[in-house]
């Protein structure tokens, strides 16, 4: 997941989170991924190399 903070001084800073959790600091939130996304379902789709040509 990929967020954008601003700093003190107004630049936009770019986080990576690539472990199983993150902190967005402007709400006081730390949480994990499954529980951001425990209620989505990905619908799985399935292309030949036909269709993607």
């Amino acid at each position: 997941m990929e967020t954008f903070r601003r700093s003190e001084q107004g630049l936009w800073i770019l986080q990576t989170y690539q472990e199983e959790s993150f902190s967005l600091q402007s709400i006081n939130l730390t949480a994990s991924f499954r529980d951001l996304y425990e209620d989505v379902t990905l619908e799985t789709v399935n292309y030949s190399v036909e269709e993607i040509e």
